[in-house]
């Protein structure tokens, strides 16, 4: 067996009492050691170079010279002492002594690796910021009924190829309801075309239905005819116009009169409503209203009668509601005022004569005679003008030595 190669024993620069050397000179010292190392593992074991007491390199079979002795050849290069590796040197780290300091996270937050693999989908995270790294996170959801657990980007995945299934049975469902439609147009012209053959081979079957179809023909496309049809045409066009601009002159009537004069009725009669004003209304404008084979529309010319209307029908009749209404009010609050002041005068009149009877019976009585029993009942508060007679008549009695039977 071959003998095991012997490293060379490295030496480090010294460091002085005095500090000399600082912490980058130990820095260096390191990093010329982990180099020195490297070079002898990858040289072969014949041509190991070594170092002297000096740090300098030596052949091997060379005498090392002494510390602080010069090299056995002054005027040979000596090699560098920091020689550029074929690769770039790994750091080594220093240890100061001083264990790191653990991470503090904020209550309800923890720390969250991320995905550091090829992601199944391509996709970004993003918070209020900007773009963040994105989270290796298990999702646990419910598909067809089954309970899956899937990393993040397999969702994503997911999402997206549902995303493209849901716009696909969209177009499918449009592209259904267009084939439907086409196919009842299909079907109407198929049944048109029917009709039509059924009618040419009508016509050509039958030599009297043949010439009626013939001269009727002839006699609706007659000069005459034709004149007939567009001048009707004409009307149409022209009743059709004319709805439209009667139209928007009634939205310009209601908005610009009819709605101002109901709130003005409304200011001034206050028990009258809004409601109550706008039915009387309707009913009057029914009276005026035209109906068209576009629809139902009041005439302009009839605008003005609306307005008489509404001075000789809808004020007065909201003043009549509106007096009989303010008319029961106010009997109603003066009935309500005179029978407070009527039990008010009542209970005055009882208390009177209650303590005019208890002056009364006080004179009167003998000594010892009419004095009211240790025992005696706590009198009822008075609301009403019987209860203040009864509290009159038991004061008086009770003053004349007579209690009430019970």
């Amino acid at each position: 067996m071959p003998a095991p190669v012997q490293q060379p024993e490295v030496a480090t620069a010294p460091v002085t009492q005095e500090g000399t050397y600082g912490v980058e000179d130990a820095i260096a010292s390191i990093t010329r050691d982990a180099v020195s190392q490297t070079i002898a593992e990858r040289e072969p074991a014949a041509e190991t170079p070594t170092r002297d007491a000096n740090g300098r390199f030596v052949k091997q079979g060379e005498p090392a010279a002494e510390a602080g002795e010069p090299a056995a050849d002054e005027g040979a290069e000596a090699l560098p002492e920091q020689p550029a590796p074929a690769a770039p040197p790994a750091e080594v780290p220093v240890e100061t002594g001083e264990p790191e300091a653990p991470v503090v996270l904020p209550d309800g937050m923890v720390a969250v690796p991320t995905i550091s693999r090829e992601l199944a989908h391509p996709f970004k995270v993003l918070d209020a910021e900007g773009e963040i790294e994105a989270p290796d996170l298990l999702i646990e959801f419910t598909a067809n009924g089954k309970a899956r657990k899937e990393p993040l980007d397999k969702v994503v995945k997911l999402a997206s190829v549902g995303v493209y299934n849901h716009e696909r049975e969209q177009s499918i469902q449009t592209a259904r309801t267009e084939a439907q439609q086409a196919q009842a147009q299909l079907q109407q012209v198929a049944a048109y075309a029917k009709q039509l053959e059924q009618e040419r081979e009508a016509l050509l079957s039958n030599d009297e239905q043949y010439l009626t179809a013939r001269a009727q023909y002839e006699q609706q496309h007659t000069p005459e005819a034709r004149l007939a049809r567009a001048q009707q045409e004409l009307e149409q066009q022209a009743m059709r116009q004319g709805f439209t601009t009667a139209a928007t002159q009634g939205q310009q009537f209601y908005a610009t009169e009819l709605e101002p004069a109901v709130q003005t009725i409304t200011k001034a009669l206050p028990t009258v409503s809004v409601d109550e004003i706008g039915a009387k209304l309707l009913l009057v404008s029914d009276r005026y209203k035209v109906h068209t084979p576009f629809g139902t529309i009041i005439n302009p010319d009839a605008y003005g009668a609306i307005r008489q209307a509404i001075v000789n029908e809808i004020v007065p009749w909201a003043q009549q509601l509106h007096e009989a209404r303010d008319t029961e009010r106010r009997t109603s609050a003066t009935q309500t005022q005179a029978e407070q002041q009527a039990l008010k005068k009542a209970a005055a009149d009882a208390k009177a004569e209650a303590q005019k009877a208890r002056n009364l019976g006080t004179k009167a009585a003998k000594p010892g005679a009419g004095r009211p029993g240790t025992n005696a009942p706590t009198p009822k508060p008075i609301k009403t003008v019987d209860d203040a007679e009864q509290a009159a008549l038991a004061e008086t009695m009770a003053a004349m030595g007579f209690a009430k039977a019970s």
